[in-house]
């Protein structure tokens, strides 16, 4: 798939100024984004076969998975102190049918769940959970894939949450020109603009840039990847789920800038546009006249090579029109308040 030639990004009245008087572009964290599964992404729990084939590399992976095991195990034991804390309260106020319900749930709700829930954390060493392991194979990997499905649900929070400290920046722009919808989100229904930049120019700034992958289903990884990685890898955020998004939104056809720095911890941060990438500058239908000229001005001071035009509306179709070049302030006047105003 080759790369367009231009390339647009969309811009209400305030931030055009601040883009246009900065010379800078502002990109943000993923959590400023209006798309409520923006980087959104699913773990996968592994299947009885990923399981074996990760022991079966290597026998020491068994006792990486007994870590596992004995946090679900505290976890239970836990459950299993308050609901004796309860059952003790309900008893010392006569409540003996309250107090009965939380001691048989011990049993249902803990005891049951797990094949040596009856050793002491500190006594449960390799030895015996390797022993474990050897006499009773098909019950360790089912308590462990019981266990790795809870796992990779709680993975899922604590990932996704642990995303929005990673300082990278996203630069959003669009292949579309114009499109209707775009113009009515993001330049404040029209009273805004669009700059058409070089794709070349602009881009050729940055190490990381890729069209967004529209897709039905979010990125998936592997909880058994977690644990032989130690972790979920930053590369996976970066090269996945950043440049990954729902099908609703492929009327954008959204391209995205991955920017890195260390020199900002909050949600935005401003990059430097290299000044002969802006090919043209798109005043929206119901941009008035005083921001119009604004626009006119700070482009022929930062921008002397890029073209200011007007997109006005068809009368003839649900269409924009692109007018010529606009040559000076008066011609702007003419066209803004002539035959072309709303």
């Amino acid at each position: 798939m080759s790369n367009p030639s231009f390339i647009y990004k969309y811009l209400t009245p305030e931030a055009a100024l601040a883009v246009l008087g900065s010379q800078n572009l502002r990109f943000s964290k993923y959590t400023s984004f209006n798309d409520c599964f923006e980087c959104w992404f699913t773990i996968l729990p592994p299947s009885e076969i990923e399981l074996r084939n990760y022991v079966s590399e290597k026998l020491d992976n068994i006792y990486n998975l007994k870590k596992f095991y004995i946090d679900y195990l505290l976890s239970l034991k836990n459950g299993e102190r308050i609901f004796r804390q309860q059952a003790e309260l309900y008893r010392n106020k006569g409540d003996n049918k309250k107090a009965n319900s939380f001691e048989m749930g011990i049993e249902v709700q803990f005891r049951s769940q797990l094949t040596l829930y009856d050793y002491d954390v500190e006594n449960l060493t390799d030895e015996i959970f390797f022993e474990f392991f050897k006499n009773n194979e098909k019950t360790f990997y089912c308590e462990l894939l019981n266990i790795l499905q809870l796992k990779s649900s709680e993975w899922n929070y604590i990932f996704s949450d642990s995303i929005k400290n990673i300082k990278t920046y996203i630069g959003c722009f669009s292949e579309n020109k114009d499109h209707h919808l775009m113009v009515g989100h993001y330049t404040n229904g029209g009273k805004g603009l669009i700059l058409e930049f070089d794709f070349h120019k602009l881009f050729s700034e940055f190490d990381v840039y890729r069209k967004i992958q529209y897709c039905d289903t979010p990125e998936a990884y592997k909880c058994i990847d977690i644990i032989k990685n130690n972790g979920l890898p930053i590369d996976f955020i970066k090269d996945k789920i950043i440049l990954k998004k729902q099908k609703d939104w492929k009327y954008e056809n959204e391209w995205r800038v991955v920017y890195e720095t260390n020199s900002s911890s909050g949600e935005f941060v401003d990059v430097k546009i290299p000044q002969d990438s802006i090919n043209s500058v798109l005043l929206g239908p119901y941009s008035s006249l005083g921001f119009a000229r604004t626009v006119f001005l700070l482009t022929k001071q930062f921008y002397p090579t890029a073209k200011v035009k007007l997109l006005i509306r068809s009368h003839k179709k649900y269409d924009f029109i692109e007018t010529a070049e606009i040559a000076d302030l008066h011609h702007l006047e003419v066209m803004k308040t002539g035959i072309f105003s709303k």
